[in-house]
């Protein structure tokens, strides 16, 4: 309950101090502070498992630049952006389509394999995200004012779900706060 408190919060606080703070300079911040604590956990659990800091790096140099180029980077310019010009619910409930576009890319990739009760989900998410989207805060106007944010908010929705489906590829060989760090 405190993850989803948190987490659900996340977009009402980030978009008060947006408010105050450039889009840019609060996400470095936010990169800056996370990957400090992330450095700290990947090095304790790099010397517990009595390798080097950069081990996995140099083991999987491709795919741990790619999730970081989609997961670390253009991930967070896109949320940052899209919260920026949409509202915090609005943001919150296009981020809630996260789980189908992971199912999508999943299969796509041949990842995970889908039921008829899965795609009638995807099909009502998709629907429900579709009008959110399109919607901003009223009634459906491809003109409003939040058009723009919704639809960068949906593009990082996609990104994250490609990082998430990337990341299961390395999960077997590295730990997750590698593939973090």
């Amino acid at each position: 309950m405190l993850v989803v408190l948190v987490w659900g919060s996340n977009f009402v606080v980030m978009k008060l101090v947006l408010e105050v703070m450039h889009p840019h300079v609060m996400n470095l911040f936010r990169v800056l502070s996370a990957g400090a604590v992330l450095v700290f956990a990947h090095h304790a659990r790099q010397k517990q498992l009595g390798q080097g800091f950069f081990e996995p790096l140099r083991m999987y140099p491709f795919e741990l630049v790619r999730l970081g180029l989609v997961g670390w980077a253009i991930y967070q310019i896109a949320f940052i952006l899209g919260l920026d010009h949409t509202t915090a619910g609005t943001a919150a409930i296009i981020m809630a389509s996260l789980p189908l576009w992971t199912a999508l890319f999943s299969f796509a990739m041949r990842i995970e394999r889908l039921n008829l009760i899965m795609w009638g989900g995807l099909v009502v998410t998709m629907i429900g995200t579709g009008i959110v989207v399109l919607s901003g805060n009223q009634d459906v106007d491809l003109g409003s004012e939040y058009l723009l944010g919704n639809v960068i908010m949906l593009g990082a929705a996609m990104l994250w779900a490609a990082n998430t489906v990337y990341t299961k590829a390395l999960l077997d060989r590295v730990t997750p706060i590698g593939i973090t760090v």
